[in-house]
């Protein structure tokens, strides 16, 4: 998750930190590599672990397996260490952690297990199943994310690896997702955040990144950056005993690993031929970093891996312009914070509860139309006044001021908007398969406005319930001092539109934050068979393996839990493996 207020500047600055934090390791790394290549004709580099991946999955995994006793070896392709997670928001969402404990807070097994398959299997829950009606395999998964996700909290804590704490605003937190649905008895304070090494030092993925980065390199752990891992090594009983990867130089190298290869590679967000053929339908843009791009899916099926949840994915509406001018978007559009504001689709009408969660209204985008076969609302159109762009703006996408972001869409009237969002739609139209806007698009929107407008006087959304949830009062933040009037209406998240223009509007389209389908793991993090036997040697977590969440975001922070914890296990495991001889 994108936090509010985080910067694009902000995140190269970091990189370039995460850089030289690691320059003062080039040189051990290249002794290393000498001495590796005398000792072994058959493995330049030798390591029990060995790590494919930077980012908070694959740090984990390392930090844990050096725990454990392991000689560890992390190799990324990236150029910084890191990867997608430290663009997200830095906060992990964790069942039954030690503050919650500590406060006496219930967050019993049963009632978590509840929660997470009635989100993830909504047509086979069963609340009187063994399993809750998910199937047996990923209900482990599960169980073991519960029984293990602050383990590995509280082991990056004694590690003095991660310091965190539990995120609480005003008193309260963000509300799980899903906090409306009754199965969620503990519908907050799961979200541990990151703390910051200093006082007024940065916040999110970055801050956590810098601090895992700062303990791997503590612990001499070799990272290779700019070395891409491009094929398994197996032994005779096909057993995975390295890998093999290309420097920056394209030079290959191959890397023995006597225990085990954990990958943590990211998803396949940046893969056009994998989008194509696992997402159901498009996607237009992505938050993650351009090196997530699906490597471990083809190294892994070439060695029988079976794979799961190819079509899912951590979601995010993301500004059109943004999805065709970058590879990878800076940030999502995580929330609009303002109240006379609403999405609209092509006609003009009103098409989701805009203070949902970034991942379920980017769902709201396939809502398929079988008589005209098309997505009406395959891109939608944020519509605000002048009120809410002064009173509202800064966080993304809302630029600080009304028209500082070339991406905003100005008109005087509802009648000018309209034409000028169809033009911006016939510049891109190469993108969207020629998608414009209906001939009664400003007429239907007049109606549509004067719609809203009466919900806000009423203070009740008659169409989507919009701030009927304590989810929906969750994402708000304090309007910028203005003259404007404070919204004095009956609802907080609604207020009626300014009669006069100028009105705005920005193009969202559906994206990813990453994709979460690939090669499926045990509770062991081992990567299985597709007879379900696990692969000897070979070991995955975070969004490069099949997540057991499938296509649900159960709260802020669960993909890096998730991500976490898994790499937590297949660090141990890898660790705990049986030492394997390095002959291929």
């Amino acid at each position: 998750m994108q936090p509010p207020g985080k910067s694009v500047k902000n995140i190269r600055e970091s990189t370039v930190t995460r850089r030289g934090l690691l320059a003062g390791g080039a040189a051990t790394v290249a002794v290393a590599a000498g001495a590796a290549r005398a000792a072994s004709h058959a493995f330049e580099l030798e390591a029990d672990v060995v790590v494919v991946g930077t980012g908070s999955a694959g740090s984990t995994a390392a930090l844990f397996a050096h725990e454990a006793g392991a000689k560890v070896l992390m190799v990324d392709k990236g150029a910084y260490h890191g990867g997608t997670s430290s663009k997200s928001g830095g906060e992990v969402w964790i069942p039954n952690h030690e503050w919650l404990r500590r406060k006496g807070l219930a967050d019993e097994r049963d009632d978590f297990l509840r929660y997470v398959v009635r989100c993830s299997f909504p047509v086979g829950y069963d609340a009187s199943s063994p399993t809750f009606g998910a199937p047996p395999r990923i209900f482990e998964l599960l169980e073991t994310f519960y029984g293990h996700g602050s383990l590995m909290v509280e082991g990056l804590g004694r590690m003095k690896a991660l310091r965190t704490q539990m995120l609480v605003i005003n008193g309260g937190s963000l509300q799980d997702y899903y906090s409306q649905l009754p199965e969620d008895k503990r519908t907050q304070f799961r979200i541990l955040a990151t703390v910051p090494r200093v006082p007024d030092g940065s916040f999110g993925g970055d801050e956590m990144m810098g601090q895992l980065a700062e303990a791997v390199g503590a612990r001499g752990i070799p990272v290779h950056l700019r070395h891409e891992a491009t094929a398994l090594i197996r032994n005779g009983h096909g057993e995975v005993i390295g890998v093999e990867v290309s420097d920056p130089g394209k030079r290959r190298i191959r890397i023995g690993a006597r225990r085990g290869v954990v990958f943590a590679s990211g998803g396949y967000a940046h893969n056009k031929d994998l989008l194509q053929n696992f997402q159901a339908a498009p996607v237009f843009g992505a938050c993650a970093a351009p090196t997530a791009t699906g490597d471990f899916i083809g190294m892994s099926s070439a060695v029988g891996a079976k794979l799961g949840n190819t079509g899912g994915a951590w979601r995010g509406q993301v500004v059109l312009d943004d999805a065709i001018r970058y590879r990878a978007i800076p940030a999502d559009a995580f929330m609009i914070f303002a109240d006379s504001y609403m999405n609209v689709n092509r006609f003009g009408v009103r098409c989701c509860n805009e203070r949902r969660s970034y991942h379920d209204k980017c769902k709201s985008h396939y809502v398929w139309d079988e008589t005209r076969a098309e997505y009406p609302n395959l891109l939608q159109f944020a519509i605000y006044d002048q009120r809410s762009a002064e009173m509202y703006g800064g966080p993304m996408p809302i630029p600080p001021y009304p028209e500082g972001a070339d991406y905003v869409i100005r008109g005087e009237t509802i009648g000018e908007l309209a034409r000028a969002i169809d033009a911006r739609l016939e510049k891109f139209s190469s993108h969207t398969g020629g998608l414009r806007l209906d001939t009664a698009f400003a007429a239907t929107l007049q109606k549509t406005i004067a719609r809203f407008n009466a919900f806000a006087e009423s203070g009740k959304d008659l169409d989507y319930g919009r701030g009927d949830h304590d989810l929906d009062r969750s994402f708000s933040l304090p309007p910028a001092k203005t003259s404007w009037p404070a919204n004095d209406k009956p609802n907080p998240l609604l207020y009626p539109f300014q009669s006069k223009g100028p009105y705005f509007a920005i193009i969202l389209a559906p994206g990813v934050l990453d994709t979460n389908g690939g090669p499926v793991i045990d509770s062991g993090a081992r990567v299985l068979d597709t007879a379900d036997r696990p692969i000897g040697g070979l070991f995955g977590a975070g969004n490069c393996i099949a997540s057991p969440a499938q296509d649900a975001y159960w709260g802020a922070g669960c993909t890096l839990a998730l991500a976490m914890t898994f790499g937590m296990i297949a660090g141990q495991s890898a660790a705990k493996a049986k030492a394997r001889e390095l002959r291929a």
